[in-house]
């Protein structure tokens, strides 16, 4: 399973709450045995923030967790960073992906080319061409994998960035058509979060 959990467009709150609930899930992940890796994050502007991190998640109840935590989530806090803001509520999404989400995407849309591997992974990587780079042909997205050991795992893991850039492209246009306030990356419905925080629970 890979996750993506991210603050959209927020403001640098939203990318603090992403870093908390980062810490949150990998504490679960302990528990549940289930194993975690960081494939990919983009920082915040501050100490303690991440606008999104890309995640994998593998082991018996993988699958099951990252479903449950599937979908917006709500921090109530008082800012630490804007004294007097009114606004208390920060919200972030997460999005969960198995190797079959990407089943349905067009292998006529895009261009999958395969390159050799630079990254970690030891001989296995450097001798084989693991690495995939991805570009969808209407749009011009090009998105690159090669974090996975295989080439297969590769291709769908380029695959789920390309589905996550194609709906943040999406949103991006709903928001022009519609004049609507989205906080993409992918779209963050503010409505009936799954959870709600306090900050004090996940700063303990």
């Amino acid at each position: 399973m890979w996750l993506q959990i991210s603050a959209g467009t927020g403001p640098v709150e939203s990318c603090r709450f992403v870093y908390l609930f980062l810490n949150l899930v990998k504490k679960e992940c302990k528990y549940r045995n289930i194993k975690i890796e960081v494939l990919d994050f983009v920082p915040g502007e501050k100490i303690g923030t991440l606008k999104s991190v890309f995640l994998k998640l593998s082991g018996e109840g993988a699958k099951t967790y990252a479903s449950s935590i599937t979908g917006t989530h709500l921090l109530i806090w008082e800012s630490e960073y804007r004294k007097n803001h009114r606004r208390k509520n920060w919200f972030i999404a997460v999005n969960s992906f198995s190797y079959e989400t990407n089943e349905d995407l067009n292998d006529k849309d895009i261009i999958i080319e395969k390159m050799r591997s630079s990254g970690k992974g030891g001989q296995h990587v450097n001798k084989t061409e693991t690495a995939v780079r991805i570009t969808h042909k209407k749009t011009g997205i090009v998105v690159n994998s090669s974090e996975e050991r295989s080439q297969f795992a590769n291709i769908k893991l380029a695959k789920a960035r390309l589905i996550i850039e194609l709906k943040k492209l999406s949103d991006e246009r709903r928001k022009r058509n519609r004049s609507e306030r989205w906080t993409a990356g992918i779209n963050i419905v503010r409505g009936n979060p799954v959870n709600v925080y306090t900050y004090k629970e996940l700063n303990s």
